[in-house]
């Protein structure tokens, strides 16, 4: 019976389902929310020019890979790679996860916090990332409660004027963005957690 919980916990919390705060259960989903496919991930890879076009889904890792060069300090603040990174190296940071079938951006010990405001059962948030020698980011995010497991919907680079949002068909689409779309309703009260990772 104890392997059996012990398996049903490991699912859920893969899930965002688990025991522990909603804050810790939204920063895990990140990695995998952020992600790109392992087969998606290995056609951008082969192919020379490797556009978002290649794919289906255009989730946060692939729009931060083809974000065009920005001079602007308020589009560099929300991402910006560190001066001489080599595709390759760049290629091996993503490729970290791929035992897990996919590739991310936001691996988990890329992470170094989480700003999240809960507001019933949806939350808005940041998170900040950096993975030394090649490149910095802090991305805004949106998730809902949906039958007990917290699901990501939404990532934002306000800098960039760009969002994806996740579809009913799992499919993340990228679209155009405003500010004026990440404000709360008047009269809602939100509670404002930080997750930073021990010892930073």
């Amino acid at each position: 019976m104890r392997i059996v919980h012990g398996l049903t916990m490991l699912l859920l919390s893969l899930a965002g389902c688990s025991d522990s705060s909603p804050e810790a259960q939204i920063r895990s989903l990140i990695p995998q929310a952020s992600s790109i496919p392992n087969a998606d991930f290995e056609i951008l890879a082969n192919s020379e020019n490797p556009t978002s076009d290649l794919v289906k889904s255009h989730s946060l890792s692939l729009l931060l890979m083809n974000l065009p060069v920005s001079t602007s300090p308020v589009a560099s603040n929300n991402f910006e790679y560190l001066d001489g990174v080599k595709p390759s190296v760049l290629v091996e940071a993503m490729w970290k996860s791929s035992g897990k079938g996919y590739a991310t951006m936001v691996q988990p010990e890329f992470i170094e916090s989480v700003d999240c405001k809960i507001v019933g059962e949806s939350a808005i948030g940041k998170v900040y990332f950096k993975a030394v020698g090649l490149y910095a980011g802090k991305v805004e995010f949106t998730a809902t409660l949906k039958a007990g497991c917290w699901q990501i919907e939404q990532f934002r680079l306000p800098g960039y004027h760009l969002k994806t949002s996740l579809g009913s068909d799992g499919v993340w689409k990228k679209e155009a963005w405003s500010p004026h779309e990440s404000k709360t309703e008047d009269g809602q009260q939100a509670t404002q957690v930080n997750t930073t990772t021990p010892g930073e």
